[in-house]
């Protein structure tokens, strides 16, 4: 339901923050369902070489932006959660990738995988991808996978959700 509500509104034009405080009145009018989400909602298009990345982020992990030169690191803002409360805070944010950048968008079950040493947790998330700079999209979504999956293995725990995506400047 929350896809199909924020596919309807950014095809009228609102913005991702309008857009997911919109979806966040719409679960509160549901009434005592229990229903909450958290997301990231956002646009790719091309600019000056690269690509502009324009999102709005709603109780999400944050997305770690990759150089193609080394490093990673979380970007944005890590907004309210929807269906919980009348009034979020959103913000929506700008991220210029330049060829060989990455922004990699994830899942909580991957930094909360517990394993036989604990969860994956942020500082191994940052380590897998800063150790992937400069690999294809698709490169980059797979270590990091094959990572989590690694740690968790054997633990029945590891049953949450797992979800990469990986926007990449060519």
């Amino acid at each position: 339901m929350a896809r199909d509500v924020l596919r309807l509104l950014t095809r009228d034009g609102m913005t991702a923050d309008s857009a997911l405080s919109r979806l966040n009145r719409t679960l509160l009018e549901l009434g005592d369902t229990g229903r909450f989400c958290t997301g990231i909602l956002g646009a790719v298009r091309p600019h000056d070489g690269g690509l502009l990345v324009c999102f709005s982020n709603a109780g999400h992990p944050p997305p770690v932006l990759v150089k193609a030169s080394g490093g990673a690191t979380f970007v944005g803002t890590t907004g309210t959660l929807l269906g919980v409360v009348d009034e979020v805070e959103l913000v929506n944010e700008e991220v210029l990738l330049a060829p060989g950048d990455a922004l990699v968008f994830y899942t909580d079950g991957v930094t909360e995988r517990r394993g036989s040493t604990g969860m994956y947790g942020e500082d191994q998330l940052l380590r897998v991808l800063a150790g992937s700079a400069g690999a294809g999209a698709s490169e980059l979504a797979g270590a990091l996978e094959e990572s989590v999956r690694r740690h968790g293995a054997g633990s029945l725990a590891a049953r949450d959700d797992l979800a990469v995506l990986v926007v990449r400047a060519l």
